[in-house]
């Protein structure tokens, strides 16, 4: 029994038995990249989100109407109560985050990741400016709002 001799489609000396798993386009060791679906080709490793779990507009404007709720909510909270930053920061990321991911029906994608970095940063705005400058806690502060931004962004992957 013979079978055919594959050479790969971008270097035609490399002998072959890899195919792509989506385009079934012969690939050598060299041009073949692995994936969570397989072995695939440059190409069609490299090509954009298919658009199945990508949010619809509605969705974003849902997931920002949650997040301007949370602005509010626990931008006061912290801006009020300066000393419970900490807490409140991880609320913020934990639950924010969790709180966007839940109004956009569990979508992700980076318009969902900006919703949430905007969420974040108008929170950590309004306390800054209801506490009057964190009274001294301006840097840890911030390092509690950058780690409620890498929280809530995190979830939105």
């Amino acid at each position: 029994m013979m079978t055919e001799e594959l050479r790969c489609a971008k270097h035609p000396n490399e002998e072959t038995n890899l195919r792509c798993s989506r385009c079934e386009r012969p690939i050598c060791v060299r041009c073949m990249v692995y994936t969570s679906v397989g072995v695939r080709c440059r190409e069609c490793a490299t090509e954009r989100r298919s658009g199945i779990n990508a949010p619809a507009a509605g969705q974003v404007l849902k997931a920002a109407g949650v997040a301007l709720g949370v602005v509010l909510g626990l931008g006061a909270l912290w801006g009020l109560f300066p000393g419970y930053g900490f807490w409140v920061a991880l609320l913020l990321g934990f639950a924010g985050g969790e709180l966007v991911s839940l109004a956009a029906d569990r979508r992700r994608g980076p318009e969902l990741q900006a919703v949430a970095a905007t969420m974040v940063i108008g929170a950590f705005a309004l306390a800054f400016i209801l506490s009057a400058g964190f009274d001294g806690r301006l840097i840890f502060s911030t390092l509690m709002a950058g780690v409620a931004l890498w929280l809530a962004v995190v979830r939105q992957r």
